[in-house]
Protein backbone atom coordinates (compact mmCIF):
# COMPACT_ATOMS: atom_id res chain seq x y z
CA UNK A 1 0.00 0.00 0.00
CA UNK A 2 2.81 2.40 0.91
CA UNK A 3 4.66 1.49 -2.32
CA UNK A 4 1.54 2.25 -4.39
CA UNK A 5 1.08 5.54 -2.56
CA UNK A 6 4.71 6.55 -3.18
CA UNK A 7 4.43 5.66 -6.88
CA UNK A 8 1.21 7.69 -7.09
CA UNK A 9 2.99 10.71 -5.58
CA UNK A 10 5.95 10.36 -7.96
CA UNK A 11 3.56 10.09 -10.94
CA UNK A 12 2.10 13.50 -10.07
CA UNK A 13 5.47 15.22 -9.63
CA UNK A 14 6.28 17.92 -12.22
CA UNK A 15 9.88 16.65 -12.35
CA UNK A 16 10.72 13.70 -14.61
CA UNK A 17 11.92 10.68 -12.55
CA UNK A 18 13.07 7.33 -13.94
CA UNK A 19 14.88 4.08 -12.98
CA UNK A 20 17.18 2.11 -15.32
CA UNK A 21 18.86 -1.28 -15.00
CA UNK A 22 22.46 -2.00 -16.01
CA UNK A 23 21.33 -2.77 -19.59
CA UNK A 24 19.91 0.77 -19.96
CA UNK A 25 16.39 -0.67 -19.88
CA UNK A 26 13.74 1.56 -18.33
CA UNK A 27 12.18 -0.09 -15.25
CA UNK A 28 10.07 2.85 -14.08
CA UNK A 29 9.17 6.34 -15.22
CA UNK A 30 6.60 8.85 -14.05
CA UNK A 31 4.20 10.77 -16.26
CA UNK A 32 6.51 13.76 -16.56
CA UNK A 33 9.17 11.50 -18.13
CA UNK A 34 6.66 10.27 -20.71
CA UNK A 35 5.83 13.90 -21.61
CA UNK A 36 9.52 14.77 -21.96
CA UNK A 37 10.40 11.85 -24.25
CA UNK A 38 7.33 12.34 -26.49
CA UNK A 39 7.19 8.62 -27.28
CA UNK A 40 4.70 5.86 -26.59
CA UNK A 41 5.26 3.38 -23.77
CA UNK A 42 5.68 0.62 -26.39
CA UNK A 43 8.62 2.53 -27.93
CA UNK A 44 10.20 3.28 -24.56
CA UNK A 45 10.11 0.05 -22.58
CA UNK A 46 12.53 -2.59 -23.85
CA UNK A 47 14.72 -0.13 -25.77
CA UNK A 48 18.18 1.03 -24.64
CA UNK A 49 17.55 4.34 -22.92
CA UNK A 50 20.34 6.14 -24.83
CA UNK A 51 18.52 5.37 -28.10
CA UNK A 52 15.52 7.39 -26.88
CA UNK A 53 17.53 10.56 -26.27
CA UNK A 54 18.84 13.35 -28.46
CA UNK A 55 22.24 14.47 -27.19
CA UNK A 56 23.80 17.89 -27.62
CA UNK A 57 26.68 16.30 -29.57
CA UNK A 58 27.66 12.83 -30.85
CA UNK A 59 30.50 12.94 -28.36
CA UNK A 60 27.99 13.28 -25.50
CA UNK A 61 26.16 10.16 -26.75
CA UNK A 62 29.33 8.07 -26.67
CA UNK A 63 30.38 9.46 -23.31
CA UNK A 64 26.96 8.57 -21.84
CA UNK A 65 27.23 4.90 -22.79
CA UNK A 66 30.79 4.67 -21.44
CA UNK A 67 29.88 6.45 -18.20
CA UNK A 68 26.99 4.08 -17.50
CA UNK A 69 29.34 1.09 -17.64
CA UNK A 70 32.04 2.70 -15.50
CA UNK A 71 29.87 4.18 -12.73
CA UNK A 72 30.36 2.90 -9.19
CA UNK A 73 27.68 2.84 -6.47
CA UNK A 74 27.06 6.38 -5.29
CA UNK A 75 28.52 7.94 -8.47
CA UNK A 76 26.57 10.63 -10.27
CA UNK A 77 26.67 11.50 -13.98
CA UNK A 78 25.10 14.46 -15.72
CA UNK A 79 24.83 15.28 -19.42
CA UNK A 80 22.90 17.73 -21.57
CA UNK A 81 20.08 16.43 -23.80
CA UNK A 82 17.58 17.87 -26.29
CA UNK A 83 13.86 17.12 -26.46
CA UNK A 84 10.73 18.47 -28.16
CA UNK A 85 7.72 20.13 -26.54
CA UNK A 86 5.12 21.06 -29.15
CA UNK A 87 6.82 23.38 -31.63
CA UNK A 88 9.69 24.21 -29.29
CA UNK A 89 13.09 22.53 -29.08
CA UNK A 90 14.06 22.37 -25.42
CA UNK A 91 17.36 21.81 -23.62
CA UNK A 92 17.60 19.68 -20.50
CA UNK A 93 19.98 17.90 -18.20
CA UNK A 94 19.89 14.18 -17.45
CA UNK A 95 21.24 13.34 -13.99
CA UNK A 96 21.89 9.69 -13.06
CA UNK A 97 22.99 8.22 -9.74
CA UNK A 98 23.98 4.59 -9.34
CA UNK A 99 22.66 2.64 -6.36
CA UNK A 100 23.06 -1.04 -5.54
CA UNK A 101 20.15 -2.57 -3.66
CA UNK A 102 20.34 -6.20 -2.61
CA UNK A 103 23.32 -6.64 -5.01
CA UNK A 104 21.30 -5.41 -8.00
CA UNK A 105 22.55 -2.17 -9.66
CA UNK A 106 20.04 0.54 -10.50
CA UNK A 107 20.38 3.99 -12.03
CA UNK A 108 18.10 6.64 -10.53
CA UNK A 109 17.53 9.42 -13.03
CA UNK A 110 16.08 12.92 -13.15
CA UNK A 111 15.47 15.02 -16.26
CA UNK A 112 15.33 18.77 -15.74
CA UNK A 113 14.29 21.36 -18.33
CA UNK A 114 16.97 24.07 -18.24
CA UNK A 115 15.72 25.97 -21.29
CA UNK A 116 14.28 28.76 -19.16
CA UNK A 117 17.42 29.04 -17.07
CA UNK A 118 19.62 29.20 -20.17
CA UNK A 119 17.31 31.83 -21.62
CA UNK A 120 17.63 33.90 -18.46
CA UNK A 121 21.41 33.57 -18.55
CA UNK A 122 21.40 34.60 -22.19
CA UNK A 123 19.19 37.61 -21.42
CA UNK A 124 21.54 38.69 -18.64
CA UNK A 125 24.60 38.22 -20.84
CA UNK A 126 23.09 40.16 -23.71
CA UNK A 127 22.03 42.95 -21.37
CA UNK A 128 25.56 43.35 -20.02
CA UNK A 129 27.03 43.32 -23.55
CA UNK A 130 24.63 46.06 -24.67
CA UNK A 131 25.57 48.21 -21.70
CA UNK A 132 29.30 47.79 -22.36
CA UNK A 133 29.02 48.26 -26.14
CA UNK A 134 26.67 51.20 -26.38
CA UNK A 135 27.25 52.97 -23.06
CA UNK A 136 23.53 53.45 -22.64
CA UNK A 137 22.12 55.93 -20.16
CA UNK A 138 21.85 54.91 -16.51
CA UNK A 139 18.06 54.92 -16.46
CA UNK A 140 17.88 52.69 -19.54
CA UNK A 141 20.34 50.25 -17.92
CA UNK A 142 18.24 50.18 -14.74
CA UNK A 143 15.14 49.46 -16.81
CA UNK A 144 16.82 46.44 -18.40
CA UNK A 145 17.97 45.18 -15.00
CA UNK A 146 14.48 45.61 -13.54
CA UNK A 147 13.00 43.56 -16.37
CA UNK A 148 15.61 40.87 -15.87
CA UNK A 149 14.89 40.84 -12.14
CA UNK A 150 11.24 40.23 -12.93
CA UNK A 151 12.24 37.17 -14.92
CA UNK A 152 14.49 35.94 -12.12
CA UNK A 153 11.71 36.51 -9.61
CA UNK A 154 9.38 34.39 -11.72
CA UNK A 155 12.02 31.65 -11.87
CA UNK A 156 12.42 31.84 -8.09
CA UNK A 157 8.67 31.37 -7.70
CA UNK A 158 8.91 28.23 -9.81
CA UNK A 159 11.64 26.84 -7.55
CA UNK A 160 9.65 27.72 -4.42
CA UNK A 161 6.63 25.89 -5.83
CA UNK A 162 8.73 22.75 -6.37
CA UNK A 163 9.99 23.10 -2.79
CA UNK A 164 6.41 23.41 -1.55
CA UNK A 165 5.44 20.19 -3.33
CA UNK A 166 8.45 18.38 -1.83
CA UNK A 167 7.45 19.67 1.63
CA UNK A 168 3.91 18.34 1.20
CA UNK A 169 5.30 14.94 0.17
CA UNK A 170 7.55 14.71 3.22
CA UNK A 171 4.69 15.60 5.56
CA UNK A 172 2.63 12.72 4.16
CA UNK A 173 5.23 10.11 5.17
CA UNK A 174 4.90 10.86 8.91
CA UNK A 175 1.76 10.14 10.96
CA UNK A 176 -0.57 13.00 11.87
CA UNK A 177 -3.30 10.94 13.52
CA UNK A 178 -2.81 8.22 16.13
CA UNK A 179 -5.14 5.30 16.94
CA UNK A 180 -6.93 4.98 20.25
CA UNK A 181 -6.07 1.68 21.95
CA UNK A 182 -7.43 0.15 25.19
CA UNK A 183 -4.12 -0.37 26.98
CA UNK A 184 -2.15 2.73 26.10
CA UNK A 185 -1.67 5.89 24.03
CA UNK A 186 1.05 7.52 21.92
CA UNK A 187 1.67 10.77 20.08
CA UNK A 188 4.47 12.25 17.98
CA UNK A 189 5.32 15.69 16.65
CA UNK A 190 8.14 17.18 14.56
CA UNK A 191 9.20 20.71 13.66
CA UNK A 192 11.73 21.14 10.86
CA UNK A 193 14.33 23.91 10.91
CA UNK A 194 13.59 24.49 7.20
CA UNK A 195 10.63 23.42 5.08
CA UNK A 196 12.37 20.08 4.57
CA UNK A 197 14.38 18.19 7.17
CA UNK A 198 16.07 14.98 8.24
CA UNK A 199 13.98 13.98 11.28
CA UNK A 200 11.59 11.04 10.83
CA UNK A 201 9.29 9.11 13.14
CA UNK A 202 6.58 6.50 12.64
CA UNK A 203 4.62 3.74 14.35
CA UNK A 204 4.28 0.19 13.00
CA UNK A 205 1.54 -2.28 13.86
CA UNK A 206 2.65 -5.85 14.54
CA UNK A 207 -0.56 -7.15 16.15
CA UNK A 208 -3.80 -6.19 17.86
CA UNK A 209 -2.03 -4.47 20.78
CA UNK A 210 1.59 -4.78 19.60
CA UNK A 211 3.22 -1.73 18.04
CA UNK A 212 6.65 -0.69 16.89
CA UNK A 213 7.93 2.87 17.40
CA UNK A 214 10.71 4.22 15.20
CA UNK A 215 12.62 7.50 15.22
CA UNK A 216 15.56 8.62 13.05
CA UNK A 217 17.75 11.67 12.48
CA UNK A 218 19.54 12.01 9.12
CA UNK A 219 22.72 14.09 9.25
CA UNK A 220 22.29 17.45 7.55
CA UNK A 221 19.15 19.34 6.56
CA UNK A 222 17.17 20.30 3.49
CA UNK A 223 16.28 18.40 0.34
CA UNK A 224 18.90 15.62 0.54
CA UNK A 225 18.04 14.74 4.16
CA UNK A 226 14.31 14.81 3.34
CA UNK A 227 14.85 12.45 0.39
CA UNK A 228 16.60 9.96 2.68
CA UNK A 229 13.68 10.05 5.17
CA UNK A 230 11.36 9.12 2.28
CA UNK A 231 13.61 6.17 1.44
CA UNK A 232 13.69 5.22 5.14
CA UNK A 233 9.93 4.87 5.24
CA UNK A 234 9.86 2.74 2.09
CA UNK A 235 12.62 0.37 3.27
CA UNK A 236 11.15 0.17 6.79
CA UNK A 237 7.75 -0.86 5.41
CA UNK A 238 9.47 -3.57 3.35
CA UNK A 239 11.63 -4.89 6.22
CA UNK A 240 8.83 -5.39 8.75
CA UNK A 241 7.25 -7.93 6.41
CA UNK A 242 10.07 -10.34 7.28
CA UNK A 243 11.69 -8.89 10.44
CA UNK A 244 9.99 -8.42 13.80
CA UNK A 245 12.78 -7.56 16.26
CA UNK A 246 14.29 -4.06 16.72
CA UNK A 247 17.89 -5.20 16.23
CA UNK A 248 17.22 -7.11 13.00
CA UNK A 249 15.24 -4.17 11.60
CA UNK A 250 18.13 -1.81 12.31
CA UNK A 251 20.60 -4.29 10.80
CA UNK A 252 18.54 -4.54 7.64
CA UNK A 253 18.33 -0.77 7.30
CA UNK A 254 22.07 -0.45 7.93
CA UNK A 255 22.96 -2.90 5.16
CA UNK A 256 20.74 -1.05 2.67
CA UNK A 257 21.84 2.47 3.56
CA UNK A 258 25.52 1.58 3.75
CA UNK A 259 25.23 0.86 0.03
CA UNK A 260 23.02 3.83 -0.81
CA UNK A 261 25.03 6.40 1.17
CA UNK A 262 28.48 5.02 0.35
CA UNK A 263 30.97 7.85 -0.22
CA UNK A 264 28.53 10.61 0.77
CA UNK A 265 29.57 11.00 4.42
CA UNK A 266 25.86 11.01 5.35
CA UNK A 267 24.70 8.80 8.22
CA UNK A 268 21.54 8.13 10.22
CA UNK A 269 20.93 7.73 13.95
CA UNK A 270 17.85 5.74 14.92
CA UNK A 271 16.02 4.04 17.79
CA UNK A 272 13.42 1.30 17.53
CA UNK A 273 11.03 -0.06 20.19
CA UNK A 274 8.46 -2.85 19.93
CA UNK A 275 5.87 -2.85 22.73
CA UNK A 276 2.95 -5.14 23.54
CA UNK A 277 0.53 -2.77 25.29
CA UNK A 278 -1.51 -5.65 26.71
CA UNK A 279 1.36 -7.42 28.50
CA UNK A 280 3.80 -4.50 28.79
CA UNK A 281 6.62 -6.57 27.31
CA UNK A 282 9.00 -4.59 25.12
CA UNK A 283 12.22 -4.90 23.16
CA UNK A 284 14.38 -2.04 21.95
CA UNK A 285 17.56 -1.26 20.01
CA UNK A 286 19.49 1.88 19.13
CA UNK A 287 21.75 2.96 16.25
CA UNK A 288 23.84 5.79 17.66
CA UNK A 289 20.71 7.65 18.77
CA UNK A 290 20.11 9.56 22.00
CA UNK A 291 19.12 7.43 24.95
CA UNK A 292 15.52 6.21 25.10
CA UNK A 293 13.86 7.65 28.24
CA UNK A 294 11.72 5.39 30.40
CA UNK A 295 9.30 6.55 33.10
CA UNK A 296 9.46 3.74 35.62
CA UNK A 297 8.68 3.71 39.35
CA UNK A 298 7.99 7.43 39.42
CA UNK A 299 11.07 8.79 37.63
CA UNK A 300 12.45 9.35 34.12
CA UNK A 301 15.62 7.40 33.36
CA UNK A 302 17.74 7.04 30.19
CA UNK A 303 18.21 3.33 29.47
CA UNK A 304 20.50 3.11 26.47
CA UNK A 305 23.27 5.58 25.62
CA UNK A 306 24.07 6.46 22.00
CA UNK A 307 27.79 5.82 22.23
CA UNK A 308 27.36 2.04 22.67
CA UNK A 309 25.74 1.47 19.26
CA UNK A 310 26.91 2.27 15.69
CA UNK A 311 24.97 4.62 13.42
CA UNK A 312 23.28 3.50 10.19
CA UNK A 313 24.90 3.93 6.80
CA UNK A 314 28.63 3.87 7.54
CA UNK A 315 29.50 0.20 8.00
CA UNK A 316 27.24 -2.49 6.55
CA UNK A 317 28.69 -5.09 8.94
CA UNK A 318 27.65 -3.28 12.14
CA UNK A 319 25.62 -5.25 14.68
CA UNK A 320 22.96 -3.96 17.07
CA UNK A 321 22.18 -5.14 20.60
CA UNK A 322 18.65 -5.80 21.75
CA UNK A 323 17.33 -4.75 25.15
CA UNK A 324 14.25 -6.05 26.96
CA UNK A 325 11.96 -4.72 29.65
CA UNK A 326 8.42 -4.63 30.97
CA UNK A 327 6.14 -1.62 31.35
CA UNK A 328 3.46 -1.48 34.03
CA UNK A 329 0.39 0.75 34.08
CA UNK A 330 1.31 4.48 33.87
CA UNK A 331 4.88 3.70 32.76
CA UNK A 332 5.99 5.57 29.65
CA UNK A 333 8.67 5.87 26.95
CA UNK A 334 10.10 8.91 25.21
CA UNK A 335 11.96 9.06 21.90
CA UNK A 336 13.43 12.38 20.74
CA UNK A 337 16.06 13.90 18.42
CA UNK A 338 18.99 16.07 19.49
CA UNK A 339 17.27 19.24 18.24
CA UNK A 340 15.19 19.12 21.45
CA UNK A 341 17.92 19.01 24.10
CA UNK A 342 20.43 21.02 22.04
CA UNK A 343 18.09 23.97 21.52
CA UNK A 344 19.87 27.17 22.67
CA UNK A 345 18.66 30.34 24.33
CA UNK A 346 20.06 33.83 23.48
CA UNK A 347 22.96 33.14 25.91
CA UNK A 348 23.92 29.99 23.92
CA UNK A 349 22.88 27.71 26.81
CA UNK A 350 21.44 24.29 25.91
CA UNK A 351 17.93 23.36 27.04
CA UNK A 352 19.37 19.96 28.02
CA UNK A 353 18.09 16.67 29.39
CA UNK A 354 17.41 18.11 32.85
CA UNK A 355 14.86 20.61 31.51
CA UNK A 356 13.30 17.90 29.35
CA UNK A 357 12.90 15.55 32.34
CA UNK A 358 11.50 18.34 34.55
CA UNK A 359 8.94 19.25 31.89
CA UNK A 360 7.92 15.61 31.47
CA UNK A 361 7.60 15.05 35.22
CA UNK A 362 5.62 18.21 35.96
CA UNK A 363 3.16 17.40 33.14
CA UNK A 364 3.01 13.60 33.65
CA UNK A 365 -0.77 13.62 34.23
CA UNK A 366 -1.53 15.13 30.80
CA UNK A 367 -2.68 13.03 27.83
CA UNK A 368 0.05 12.14 25.33
CA UNK A 369 -0.78 14.84 22.78
CA UNK A 370 -0.93 17.65 25.34
CA UNK A 371 2.28 16.51 27.03
CA UNK A 372 4.24 16.50 23.75
CA UNK A 373 2.94 19.95 22.80
CA UNK A 374 3.84 21.19 26.30
CA UNK A 375 7.44 20.06 25.71
CA UNK A 376 7.62 21.94 22.40
CA UNK A 377 6.18 25.03 24.08
CA UNK A 378 8.75 24.82 26.89
CA UNK A 379 11.62 24.56 24.36
CA UNK A 380 10.33 27.57 22.42
CA UNK A 381 9.97 29.67 25.57
CA UNK A 382 13.50 28.74 26.63
CA UNK A 383 14.95 29.73 23.24
CA UNK A 384 13.26 33.14 23.29
CA UNK A 385 14.08 34.97 20.07
CA UNK A 386 16.82 32.55 19.06
CA UNK A 387 16.38 30.97 15.62
CA UNK A 388 15.83 27.20 15.49
CA UNK A 389 19.07 25.58 14.29
CA UNK A 390 18.06 21.91 14.11
CA UNK A 391 15.00 19.74 13.45
CA UNK A 392 13.04 18.82 16.60
CA UNK A 393 11.03 15.63 17.14
CA UNK A 394 9.37 13.97 20.17
CA UNK A 395 7.55 10.60 20.26
CA UNK A 396 5.76 9.77 23.56
CA UNK A 397 4.33 6.32 24.41
CA UNK A 398 2.41 5.45 27.59
CA UNK A 399 0.91 2.22 28.93
CA UNK A 400 -2.41 2.46 30.73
Amino acid sequence: MEKERLISILDEMPVAFLVLNENEELLYMNRSTLEVLKKSEAEIFGSPFSSLLSFDTEEDSGTFKTAIKQMLPGDEYETRILFDSGKRRLTGTLNLKKAVIERVPYYLGRIEDITTRLAYEKVLSEGIERIQKHSIETEEALTIIRNQNKELTRYKRMLLEELRIATVIQKTIMPHTFPGIPFGEFYGKTKQVHNLGGDYYDYLKFGEEKYGFFIADVSGHGVSAALITTMLKAHLAHLIKTESSPDSILSGLNILFSRILEGTGVFITAANIILDFRTGEMTYASAGHHAVFFYLTGQWTPIQEADISPVLGLDGKSKYKIGKGTLKAEDALLLFTDGIIEARNPNSKFWGQANLINTLYSNRSLPAEKLVKKCFQAVQEFCGGNDQNDDRTIFYIKKK
